[in-house]
């Protein structure tokens, strides 16, 4: 998300702006998600990956600007997806949400929204400390949202009916073990 943000908070007019790894460092510092070593390491792991590139718009060897490419964004539709589905008994207009994520312009809006409320101080966790138990686990959050969204589409959000669920295709799709 953090990538995100900055990738899509480039103001052309300012060169300083917008997606580089030092700028990745100072916000991960900032925020206290990582130190500056995992996060240039997380950089260069989503450049192998194919989701961050070189900025082909730039000759600035410097800065080494990046940018976004459509696999990321492509990542985490699915995920956003689940977490406004998963969200309709409280928020009703998690389909119509959901529907939008197609929309750059409505990315773009939610990702600015949502940074904004993070470094306003916002944490989901402080509201729902039964959360960490999930948040505090490798891919926790996003096993807690498909578990969420697993049940059959006549059923509720959560399921209030039992589900057939594979534990080894959920450790294969997010990468962590059964365990």
């Amino acid at each position: 998300h953090v990538v995100l943000h900055c990738h899509y908070a480039r103001d052309p007019v300012d060169r300083l702006s917008g997606l580089t790894p030092t700028r990745i460092k100072q916000l991960c510092r900032e925020f206290d998600l990582c130190s500056p070593g995992r996060a240039t390491a997380m950089v260069s792991l989503m450049r192998f990956a194919g989701y961050l590139a070189p900025d082909p718009d730039s000759d600035d060897r410097r800065r080494r600007p990046l940018v976004a490419t459509p696999k990321l964004l492509e990542l985490l539709r699915p995920r956003w997806r689940s977490h406004f589905m998963s969200g309709i008994p409280v928020f009703p207009d998690g389909a119509v949400l959901a529907d939008r994520l197609d929309d750059l312009a409505f990315v773009r809006a939610f990702l600015a929204a949502m940074f904004g409320r993070y470094k306003d101080g916002f944490r989901l966790i402080m509201y729902t400390p039964g959360l960490g138990l999930f948040g505090d686990r490798s891919a926790g959050m996003m096993i807690a949202s498909t578990l969420l969204a697993a049940g059959a589409e006549d059923d509720t959000v959560p399921p209030s009916r039992p589900f057939a669920i594979s534990i080894s295709e959920l450790s294969r799709r997010f990468g962590v073990s059964r365990v």
